[in-house]
């Protein structure tokens, strides 16, 4: 939606999410055999790499850094495109 003042605002939610086919293609690329492995180089939880890679919660602004860190050859707009959120009705 535009406004008065000609600038666009959100109307719909919007996150960003981990990339599934490009880190599929990193883990390949570089010899990574396991997500436990995936974890422990980029310096996060196993728990926290499958709740991001599954989409059960967005990455938090640390582990988009250390992925960054992890994979310096890779954009951020690569690795994490901004999706829109599903609406949840109760």
């Amino acid at each position: 939606m535009q406004t008065n003042s000609g600038r666009y605002t959100a109307t719909k939610a919007v996150a960003f999410s981990l990339n599934q086919e490009r880190v599929n293609k990193l883990m390949k690329a570089h010899g990574i055999p396991t997500e436990s492995e995936l974890a422990r180089r980029v310096g996060i939880n196993v728990a926290t790499l499958y709740r991001v890679r599954n989409g059960i919660t967005p990455p938090s602004n640390e582990v988009m850094a250390k992925f960054r860190l992890a994979f310096p050859s890779v954009s951020h707009d690569d690795l994490f495109p901004i999706v829109e959120l599903q609406s949840q009705v109760a």
